[in-house]
């Protein structure tokens, strides 16, 4: 008996150090960090960072210096769990406007207009931070294109995104879960079109 309390003990405090030599690693692991808002980067991570390969994003072709505003900012310690942030706020003639409306309708998974400051047509909306959407202005024939999960660098990557961009205090429980059937439907549609 005293035998086995002795193995336990000497189980547990070497057990101890390990952990907290496992735990320090992880946190203190070196961090890749990328940042852009040129233009020129577009689609760096968009592809590999969004739960729908960026398909909310509008085609690089459409996009200029002129009727652009573009962030994308990523961070990584390795892990498979990459932080994200990336938004494109873009004005358009109405016509690319109208083409842009109508695939974010078929992409889409809800539209609501009272989340968000603006109309926002919702692809992903979890309290986990994973989030896709895009906030219409008919006006301005203008899309906020937004994308992002964060839970570490949270508040210190969404300062960059304007107050009006984001979920409005008390929808604080909106959520729309992804749906992988419709956005493989709608890629695969796409693709061979």
């Amino acid at each position: 008996m005293k035998k086995a309390i002795k193995w336990t003990l000497l189980g547990i405090l070497i057990a101890i150090p390990i952990l907290l030599i496992v735990g320090c690693v992880a946190f203190f692991a070196p961090k890749s960090w990328y940042k852009t808002q040129s233009l020129e980067d577009y689609g760096r991570f968009i592809g590999r960072t969004s739960p729908l390969n960026g398909r909310i994003f509008p085609d690089r072709a459409l996009l200029t210096e002129d009727n652009c505003v573009f962030h994308d900012e990523y961070v990584t310690d390795g892990s498979n769990h990459p932080e994200f942030l990336t938004y494109a706020f873009c004005s358009f003639s109405e016509e690319v406007y109208e083409a842009e409306i109508t695939r974010l309708q078929e992409l889409a998974n809800e539209y609501t207009e009272t989340a968000f400051e603006l109309p926002a047509y919702v692809l992903r909306f979890e309290p986990k931070f994973i989030r896709e959407y895009a906030l219409v202005d008919e006006d301005a024939h203008t899309i906020h294109y937004i994308s992002y999960y964060c839970p570490w660098f949270l508040k210190q990557v969404l300062r960059a995104v304007p107050e009006e961009d984001l979920l409005r205090p008390e929808a604080a429980g909106f959520e729309v879960p992804y749906n992988k059937e419709q956005a493989e439907s709608y890629y695969t549609t796409r693709k061979s079109a």
